[in-house]
């Protein structure tokens, strides 16, 4: 979560390879941080994060092949994919696209 968050792309591999789950959102923990109460998991930060466009592609398939929900909704409903389709649309958006619904993430899946 903060690896990604923070463009560390080595520390998410060294967590994963770990056992940290890619799912976790923090919820457990009481802290002021807003990504907390925001509900993010890995696959929401990562389409935030300032990692380099390989960087993304690499992330998004270890966290994806580590267990990574790619339906989870954040405290808007939006799923990684809503994340993703809300940004400016680039090759390297495409990449991550096919891999999200490759990974049977559901673009029809409804927000707010």
């Amino acid at each position: 979560y903060y690896a990604i968050r923070l463009g560390r792309f080595h520390w998410m591999e060294y967590l994963l390879a770990l056992g940290a789950s890619p799912n976790w959102t923090g919820e457990s923990l009481q802290l002021a941080d807003k990504c907390f109460q925001f509900r993010y998991t890995a696959l929401h930060h990562l389409l935030h994060s300032p990692l380099t466009d390989h960087e993304q592609i690499l992330a998004m398939q270890a966290l994806l092949s580590s267990g990574a929900y790619p339906n989870h909704k954040d405290y808007c409903h939006d799923t990684p994919f809503h994340h993703l389709v809300q940004r400016p649309f680039t090759q390297t958006h495409r990449t991550l696209a096919k891999q999200l619904l490759q990974a049977r993430a559901n673009p029809f899946i409804r927000n707010h």
